[in-house]
């Protein structure tokens, strides 16, 4: 054996022991034949690759398995530190991330890739539905982080969450004496879904809030980290409130940064946001249309956190608030907790669970709750939707109960009283008039609590996710998030299809909520124009055939128009159809785009959006809709060393 590669194992199996990491078993890092990492499961699927990987293929690079699964809080806070390890060591260090399924809804490879698109993963990430490598290498938590050596030999593992430290000493150890970067490693071809995203006005909306008195439903676009406001009644969208880029920022609506906004509340013109990526608090002034922070740090709170001054303490991964008397109770989804902020004082603090993660009821500090992620109030009582239990709970008079759920791995799709009733990972409840309304996620399906009778019934929906509009019973939705009410309806933020969905009690039918942008048009304006604009870091190609076509919805006629092609923007004109009032006009072409500083026709990107066309008095210049692309999608990225 090499000298240098004992010495340096030697040295990696004092750091690891010290560090904390597992060695695993029968695995002597000094021993020459130690054991070979398994290859991964033939016949699995993939997602953010074009083929399967195999082991023989990563070796020269170390290898990093993170065994999560898609509903584990624990699991989201290690991404970021993946991606920074990603970042830092390039092509040496590859990541795959092995799905190891707890619910049975996490099984399917389509519901994976949503995940995937919806967390930004960009590294390959394999299917083990069937728990083979996970019980190959006794993997025994979510998260657990295997390690393997640029010879293709298990090294150790660690489980759990803040490990960045301890993985970055120990990748850097291992790749001592290891192939630099472009010293002969083998390209991979790695194809984030990531890039293959449909435009979409909405994008895995999380939570949604209605507002009967002002007529408006505020939408937590948490894909596109930013609120959407609509009028209730006909979908417009009236405004918008952050600017789209993930990011921690105060200021007017245009200016603000979110990142993955959940849970709303309101308190007159106060609208309370859990800034879940953030683990941030935030408020949006309605009237003053400003949007400012006021608990959190913007850095996650380690366990066994306290509280204290809002401004100073860090909060953990808030899914969802709401007000009771005057505070704002927050789902703390990070330390499986729910805590409460006094604008009064400015405090923030613990009102229930010890941080265990379990399902236990009993006095509001020791029960154990686990990853709350939905809450409402009927005035007296917090009920919240306890996901990793499958459960729905209670906290009132100083003690949690628990309505329906039984354990962290007991879950399923049951009718009946409480006692019998099984749920399957709920994100979402409401409450209204002794009842409660659950977005049952993972059952894809909209459920009724009947408080009096304790008992709960399925409205709509079904095993199958799907996106079907209809009948209560043939309707299909996709892990629907959260649930609001209003005017004797119920609105549903049907995450994975992007959409928002409602149900009538009356008729007991399902429908989609028509949100469409609007833009806002002089009484006198007999045209309009549209403008195109090419991604940031692209221009339109002005030799190639770009194009343009618009009809109003209802009528599949094109509209006449006139168009010019400029590297900046398509831009087009169009004329205003009679009773042009509300009317909807439907726009779709291609742009054919070329990155900056390359010549030629590089991409073409076809593109797609609505608008609703509506008077202003106050309008008076010439009216536009203006209109950006994303980024087209690309050949799968390789790396090429």
């Amino acid at each position: 054996m090499n000298s240098m590669y004992i010495k340096t194992v030697s040295i990696l199996l004092i750091s690891l022991i010290i560090a904390g990491i597992v060695i695993m078993a029968n695995e002597n890092p000094m021993d020459e034949n130690r054991a070979a990492a398994p290859e991964f499961p033939a016949g699995a699927e993939w997602i953010n690759t074009e083929r399967p990987l195999t082991m023989r293929e990563l070796r020269g690079r170390v290898v990093l398995l993170d065994f999560w699964t898609y509903c584990c809080i624990n699991c989201m806070h290690v991404l970021p530190d993946l991606a920074r390890l990603e970042e830092k060591f390039g092509d040496r260090l590859v990541v795959v991330g092995v799905h190891s399924a707890k619910f049975s809804g996490e099984r399917d490879t389509g519901n994976i890739r949503e995940a995937v698109k919806r967390y930004n993963i960009r590294h390959p990430v394999i299917n083990d539905a069937g728990l083979t490598l996970w019980n190959q290498l006794g993997v025994r938590a979510w998260p657990t982080l295997v390690i393997i050596d640029p010879r293709g030999e298990l090294v150790g593992k660690v489980s759990g969450e803040g490990n960045y430290d301890i993985l970055d000493r120990a990748i850097a150890d291992l790749l001592e004496g290891a192939p630099s970067s472009g010293e002969g490693l083998s390209a991979l071809p790695i194809a984030p879904e990531a890039d293959r995203q449909p435009e979409t006005l909405l994008r895995y909306p999380g939570k949604l809030l209605a507002d009967p008195e002002r007529d408006r439903l505020y939408i937590a676009d948490s894909g596109h980290n930013r609120l959407v406001v609509a009028d209730l009644a006909d979908g417009d969208v009236l405004y918008v409130v952050g600017s789209g880029e993930a990011g921690l920022q105060d200021g007017d609506f245009r200016e603000a940064s979110f990142s993955n906004p959940q849970g709303m509340a309101l308190d007159g013109d106060q609208l309370y946001v859990a800034d879940t990526d953030n683990h941030a608090l935030r408020v949006v002034d309605l009237q003053a249309r400003t949007v400012r922070t006021v608990a959190g740090t913007g850095q996650q709170a380690s366990w066994g956190a306290k509280g204290g001054p809002a401004n100073r303490t860090s909060l953990n991964s808030p899914w969802d608030v709401v007000i009771l008397e005057s505070k704002v109770y927050i789902a703390m989804a990070g330390p499986h907790q729910i805590w409460r902020y006094d604008p009064g004082n400015g405090e923030v603090e613990v009102f229930a669970g010890s941080g265990r993660e379990d399902i236990t009821d009993g006095p509001l500090k020791s029960a154990a709750l686990a990853q709350p992620s939905g809450i409402a109030t009927d005035g007296h009582a917090i009920y919240f939707a306890d996901s990793e239990t499958s459960s729905i709970r209670k906290a009132a008079d100083g003690q949690v109960t628990t309505l329906i759920g039984k354990g962290l791995f007991i879950f399923g799709n049951q009718d009946g009283t409480f006692r019998t009733a099984l749920l399957q990972h709920p994100l979402g409840v409401a409450w209204e008039n002794g009842r409660l309304w659950v977005a049952d996620t993972y059952n894809n399906r909209l459920r009724r609590i009947n408080l009096t009778e304790s008992t709960i019934v399925t409205v709509a929906g079904a095993d199958e996710d799907g996106f079907v509009d209809g009948r209560a019973e043939d309707a299909r939705f996709d892990e629907p998030g959260g649930v609001t009410l209003a005017r004797d309806k119920v609105y549903i933020a049907d995450t994975n299809n992007h959409a928002v969905r409602i149900y009538d009690p009356v008729t007991e039918t399902v429908t989609t909520y028509n949100l469409v942008e609007l833009v806002r048009l002089s009484p006198e304006a007999d045209t309009f124009v549209v403008r195109v604009l090419p991604p940031e870091g692209y221009h339109i190609n002005t030799d190639a055939p770009s194009s343009i076509e618009a009809s109003v919805l209802g009528d599949e006629r094109m509209l006449e128009h006139t168009q010019s092609i400029q590297a900046e923007e398509l831009r087009a004109s169009f004329p205003l159809r009679e009773n042009r009032e509300g009317a909807v006009y439907d726009f779709r072409g291609d742009l054919y785009l070329c990155r900056e500083g390359e010549q030629g026709v590089c991409t073409i990107r076809e593109f797609s959006f609505r608008r609703k066309l509506k008077y202003d008095p106050e309008v008076s210049f010439e009216t536009n809709v203006e209109y950006r692309v994303s980024e087209p999608e690309v050949e799968p990225a390789v790396m090429k060393h």
